[in-house]
């Protein structure tokens, strides 16, 4: 005779799933009136089978909520990060050559080159028939000085232009240089043993810099670095803090590549180039393919050392230490998934 509680589990596991869709639902209505807020959808998947002694061989156990996910488009959300950048290049264009048209126009409000120009030229056929008089001479003068004139404090003005061009330049250099300093000051406060979560991640030992694509980049690919799923990122968070309350966490970017960093300089150059708050060897190849196949991921990491040239003395007083963590983290965050 079958278990009566096998069929009540099978019900058990439909009302926490379809719970969970309904909180979802919900969730989606409350936001209705948030500005970029993003439909989500709760995924649903049965539950492995079970073999039994009968003729039909295995049954269904139910069924399980996999996943939340954002309803959105990797086409429009990647041609609308594009337009994004554009938008900003052409607005900072356009910004400076309304300058440049306020120095050049010639209008009601202001005399410009062609004015100048055609005034010098008609006091130059008066010449040419009334040379002899004096008065058209010094006039046909005056205008070509003005010409001169003209040229002079065009030059002046564009000068200005480019210097405050420049000035604008070295203060945004400046923001950057600071932004990446407070990265550099968080990366030396984070100790062995806390947690990194991933932003996003990327190759720091790819370089093809000789086909003109910046240091990092993949030849071919539009994309720099492949970004980790947000909400992901924001529940493992919360969960570390929860089970882990004796280290710390963040948020950043993890880069990899073929090596082991043990140095100063190869780990101050890493953040000088890419801002990254952990090395490993793995977690971009993962997020690359996750991220081509629209699959959420989510790099964790435990800083196993400081890059200081301690590496082999730090790693034994961290690997104990890192597995607990880590298994505290991975249970909790299966456990919030099923």
């Amino acid at each position: 005779m079958p278990s009566q509680f096998f069929g009540l589990n099978i019900g058990a596991s439909a009302l926490s799933s379809f719970q969970t869709s309904v909180n979802t639902t919900a969730n989606n209505i409350a936001n209705v009136q948030t500005k970029g807020y993003t439909r989500q959808t709760t995924t649903l998947q049965s539950t492995d089978p079970i073999r039994v002694y009968s003729r039909y061989g295995s049954t269904g156990t139910g069924v399980t909520a996999t996943a939340i996910t954002q309803e959105r488009n990797l086409y429009y959300d990647t041609k609308y990060w594009q337009n994004s950048s554009s938008k900003g290049y052409y607005e900072q264009k356009l910004y400076y050559l309304y300058q440049v048209e306020d120095v050049i126009k010639d209008d009601s409000t202001q005399t410009g080159f062609t004015s100048i120009f055609s005034k010098m030229f008609a006091g130059l056929d008066t010449l040419k028939t009334k040379g002899e008089e004096v008065s058209v001479r010094n006039q046909f003068i005056h205008q070509a000085q003005s010409l001169c004139t003209y040229f002079n404090e065009l030059s002046t003005n564009l000068t200005q232009m480019q210097e405050d061009a420049n000035e604008e330049i070295k203060s945004s250099v400046e923001t950057v240089n600071a932004i990446s300093q407070k990265v550099a000051i968080l990366n030396k406060e984070i100790n062995i043993g806390d947690i990194v979560l991933s932003t996003d991640v990327l190759h720091h030992d790819m370089d093809a810099t000789g086909f003109g694509y910046p240091k990092g980049q993949i030849p071919q690919m539009k994309d720099f670095s492949f970004p980790a799923d947000k909400e992901l990122r924001t529940l493992a968070e919360k969960i570390c803090y929860q089970v882990n309350p004796d280290i710390h966490v963040y948020q950043g970017r993890i880069v990899s590549g073929d090596q082991f960093i043990s140095d100063n300089g190869v780990k101050d150059a890493i953040i000088h180039n890419f801002g990254g708050f952990a090395v490993e060897m793995e977690g971009a190849a993962i997020g690359q393919a996750a991220y081509l196949n629209r699959i959420p991921f989510l790099i964790i990491r435990a800083i196993s050392d400081k890059a200081d040239g301690s590496a082999s003395m730090d790693y034994p007083a961290f690997e104990a230490a890192a597995a607990r963590h880590s298994l505290n983290l991975t249970l909790e965050l299966i456990r919030c998934y099923e």
